[in-house]
């Protein structure tokens, strides 16, 4: 049996790398600053909207994203610690880092990236699904993780029982 090469069924010139290569200088900037290409051809409100989005991602992944990103690894490096308090004659326990929410912080970021520059690759509608499937997750586990315990409340009533 002989295999036949697959023809492009939708073959274009227009292609990114060709607009890059063969581009003005606008096109070119238009690929860095999003918005770019609309607001030179008077679409104005669409062009806005890329633009205002760009600058929030930048925005966010400065503030917090790259702090998320670098943390993802390993979920924290900072235990929970005992402290002997002089004053109160007490141990008081100092926070560490939260695994869970690192983890979770880690996957939002993670997932704006992704719909931000997957639509590129496989289409706006597909990275707009796996976005949502990856921030539903992420809610799923917040909510798993704010929810109560049973055990918390038993441990909670022996400690009162102790202290009596």
């Amino acid at each position: 049996m002989k295999s036949r090469k697959k023809k492009k069924e939708f073959y274009t010139e227009y292609t990114a790398r060709n607009a890059l290569k063969n581009g003005s200088f606008i096109v070119r900037l238009s690929a860095i600053v999003f918005g770019l290409g609309c607001l030179v051809h008077k679409q104005i409100a669409k062009g806005i909207l890329y633009l205002t989005s760009e600058i929030l991602l930048i925005v966010y992944m400065v503030q917090t994203g790259f702090y998320n990103l670098s943390k993802f690894r390993t979920l924290g490096d900072v235990e929970q610690q005992k402290v002997w308090n002089e004053a109160k004659s007490l141990y008081e326990y100092v926070d560490g880092d939260r695994s869970l929410i690192i983890l979770l912080y880690g996957i939002v970021t993670l997932s704006l990236i992704l719909v931000f520059f997957l639509p590129d690759l496989i289409g706006p509608i597909p990275a707009l699904i796996c976005g949502g499937i990856v921030i539903g997750f992420a809610i799923y586990v917040y909510n798993l993780w704010k929810t109560p315990s049973p055990l918390d409340n038993m441990s909670s009533d022996n400690d009162a029982e102790e202290n009596k």
